[in-house]
C-alpha cells in the first residue's frame, strides 16, 4: 500500500509543480518515432496504476478489477483535470488521451502476466 500511495503522491506532484518552465527545454517540441516526447511520458507515467493497485488492494472479482481500472481513468482525468485551474500549467486533451492511454497498456499488460494460483 505504501508504494502505491507513494505513486500517487508523485503523481499529483508531477501535476502540481511547475515544470517545463522557460528556462527548460520544451518537452513538447522533443519527438520520439513522431510522438511529442510528453504525451509518451504521460502514458508511460500512468502504466504502473494498475500494478501497484493490484498489489496493494489485491481485487478479486471482475467488479473490483473494472473498478481499478475505473479508478486509473478517475485518476487520470484529475490530474489533468486540475491543470486547467492552475495559472502555470495547461489543460491538454492529449495529454488527458495520453494518460488514460498509460492506465488502459498497464492493464492490457496485466492480461499477459501470469497468475500465481495453479488452477
Amino acid at each position: 500500500m505504501r508504494y502505491f500511495l507513494l505513486y500517487v503522491l508523485f503523481l499529483i506532484l508531477m501535476t502540481m509543480l511547475p515544470l517545463n518552465g522557460s528556462s527548460s527545454a520544451h518537452l513538447n517540441d522533443i519527438l520520439v518515432v513522431n510522438i511529442r516526447l510528453d504525451y509518451l511520458i504521460h502514458s508511460i507515467l500512468f502504466i504502473p496504476w494498475i500494478f501497484l493497485y493490484m498489489i496493494s488492494f489485491r481485487p478479486a472479482g471482475i467488479s473490483e478489477k473494472l473498478l481499478m481500472i475505473a479508478a486509473g481513468l478517475l485518476m487520470a482525468f484529475s490530474t489533468e483535470g486540475v491543470q486547467y485551474f492552475l495559472t502555470y500549467r495547461s489543460y491538454n486533451i492529449n495529454d488527458l488521451l495520453s494518460n488514460f492511454l498509460g492506465v488502459l497498456l498497464g492493464s492490457i499488460a496485466l492480461l499477459f502476466i501470469p497468475s500465481k494460483n495453479p488452477n
